[in-house]
């Protein structure tokens, strides 16, 4: 299977209407999600490799996650730049993977 082609979310976009992620998209077809942590907002979610100041709250990127995972057939999932050794909330973690229905919401 040949895929149809990468989407890379707009930070714009997503912060204007999280669903938006999907738009344009054929429902259920495969998608592979690739999720970097540091992404979120810093002061919600620190344990990041590379913080980014002014990132989209957990909750706007959980609500994105949501909308593919609803559009689509998700077949595979990466998540990068975790740094388990930072003190954080796991619960934010929780709820993104969540999201992806990849472990219960916290």
């Amino acid at each position: 299977m040949r895929a149809a082609r990468i989407g890379v979310v707009d930070g714009t976009r997503l912060l204007a209407d999280a669903r938006s992620v999907v738009a344009g998209r054929l429902p259920g077809t495969p998608a592979y999600v690739h999720l970097d942590v540091d992404v979120c907002d810093p002061q919600e979610f620190a344990a990041v490799s590379c913080p980014v100041p002014v990132g989209p709250r957990a909750a706007t990127v959980a609500a994105a996650l949501a909308a593919i995972a609803a559009h689509h057939d998700v077949v595979g999932v990466g998540v990068c730049e975790y740094a388990p050794s930072v003190a954080h909330d796991v619960g934010v973690l929780h709820r993104l993977l969540g999201a992806l229905g990849l472990t219960a919401a916290c």
